[in-house]
């Protein structure tokens, strides 16, 4: 008589327990489903932010007239105007960086590193914008890189880290 009256509660808190644990873990879901699209159109908007300016900086021109030193100071007026990139590479028709500015690495002027099969050059060689995947630099901070080319291939390589996503 006990285990008549025990069995059937002991099976229905069981089951409320059951699905009450399934409703939670579907809250939650869609609660970091929510996250996840919010953080999705924060990385969205500041990379839209950043194609401007990064365009423009993009050189019509890479002749003798478009020099090293001309590139460098719109590299670091970008870098004053947009302060979530973190570096800016320049990478010639043929595939070589010809200049490499950073906030946090050593800069680098006609280092002529062949760049030609990097996945971010042939990325944005072939659809003009490419962005990389974003990691975490120092297991928090999100980054992401983002490439640009122009009209004869020369390619904007810039890291970039948004702080308030």
């Amino acid at each position: 008589m006990f285990a008549a009256a025990i069995f059937p509660m002991a099976a229905g808190g069981i089951s409320n327990t059951w699905f009450s644990y399934v409703d939670q873990r579907a809250i939650l879901s869609a609660l970091l489903r929510s996250e996840a699209t919010s953080a999705d159109d924060k990385i969205e908007s500041f990379l839209d932010g950043i194609k401007i300016p990064l365009g423009s900086t993009i050189p019509e021109d890479v002749s003798a007239n478009a020099g090293v030193k001309q590139l460098r100071l719109l590299f670091l007026r970008v870098m004053h105007q947009v302060p979530g990139i973190l570096s800016i590479s320049f990478v010639d028709g043929a595939g070589a960086e010809r200049l490499h500015v950073s906030r946090t690495g050593s800069n680098r002027t006609e280092g002529g590193a062949d760049r030609s099969g990097d996945p971010a050059v042939v990325g944005a060689r072939t659809a003009k914008v490419w962005y990389g995947p974003v990691i975490y630099r120092q297991g928090s901070e999100p980054s992401v890189t983002m490439a640009m080319a122009n009209y004869d291939d020369t390619v904007l390589e810039n890291r970039s880290s948004p702080k308030s996503v």
